[in-house]
């Protein structure tokens, strides 16, 4: 699993750095949303989260196909928390 986080950690790392290189941000905004990613993607992949999941909603185990599908669920929904992040309000406050 190490493999898998790692390229999917390079992945989002040049697509963070493309967008920081083209936008003014502050340093920490780019390795916060990265560490983000890291650690929910770790927990992610552990499937614990994803079969705690499942039981509470009452989604059965039986399709061998649900746990993959709302386990990608569970990481767009982080990417897309990372990609609406509010800026914050100093931010704004130029414009």
């Amino acid at each position: 699993m190490p493999g898998h986080a790692g390229l999917y950690m390079v992945t989002i790392t040049a697509i963070i750095v493309a967008y920081g290189l083209s936008h003014t941000l502050p340093v920490w905004l780019p390795i916060t949303a990265l560490l983000f990613v890291l650690v929910t993607h770790l927990i992610l992949d552990r499937r614990s989260f994803t079969a705690r999941w499942m039981r509470l909603v009452g989604a059965s185990p039986e399709n061998p196909w649900l746990p993959i599908v709302v386990d990608q669920i569970f990481h767009l929904i982080t990417l897309a928390l990372v990609a609406r992040a509010p800026a914050p309000a100093s931010w704004s406050a130029g414009a």
